[in-house]
């Protein structure tokens, strides 16, 4: 009986140690079943991360900011739109407040069909092949345009063709925008003459 007893506490205790101990519940821990998903950061922490697949377009950037709507507009109507939309470009950008100086009838003449050519030239004298970065520009003596053309560049002074531009650069797209205080080669007295025409055959359409 004594050999029996002991038999059988050593069975027990064998029977105890042969299963896995079990975690005891904490409050903290999140029960079966309610456990969160991790949620992944949409937006790159990193420029080395940046692609245009992550980074909205200077395009709908342009368009979007209030102080850059006007010239994002005539952007968007000429041919290097998709361009821009899709590439790796630095944009030239007047704020509105400069365009409106131009006057607001000479650049509203732009959007008209038949100034197509005028549009998509000016666009293209804004419009800079590769990103800019205005900080590594030591050495650049011109920048070349989406049209092959080139650019008088001499950031000593920060100026592009003589018009001032802002040090401040743009970089939360895909491509970049820099702010520049005037416009270049802007076909004044074209589109003087244009805003003309257009208004006299307003006046001749009314008196008929």
């Amino acid at each position: 009986m004594r050999f029996l007893a002991i038999f059988t506490i050593i069975a027990v205790l064998f029977t105890d140690c042969s299963q896995p101990a079990q975690p005891a519940e904490n409050a903290s821990s999140p029960k079966k079943g309610t456990e969160q998903k991790k949620v992944e950061d949409p937006h790159p922490k990193h420029a080395a991360d940046r692609t245009a697949d992550s980074l909205i377009s200077a395009l709908t950037w342009l368009e979007n900011n209030p102080n850059t709507s006007m010239w994002g507009i005539l952007l968007k109507r000429s041919k290097w739109a998709k361009d821009v939309h899709h590439g790796f470009y630095t944009v030239l950008t007047p704020y509105n407040d400069f365009l409106k100086k131009e006057g607001v009838d000479l650049i509203a003449e732009l959007k008209y069909p038949e100034n197509q050519n005028l549009l998509d030239a000016l666009m293209a004298r804004h419009i800079i092949k590769t990103p800019l970065t205005i900080t590594k520009t030591e050495g650049m003596k011109s920048l070349e345009c989406i049209d092959g053309s080139t650019l008088n560049f001499q950031p000593g002074v920060q100026q592009i063709e003589g018009i001032y531009y802002e040090l401040y650069q743009y970089g939360t797209f895909h491509g970049s925008v820099i702010p520049l205080n005037g416009v270049i080669d802007l076909p004044t007295k074209k589109l003087e003459k244009l805003v003309e025409k257009r208004k006299q055959a307003k006046s001749a359409s009314r008196i008929n």
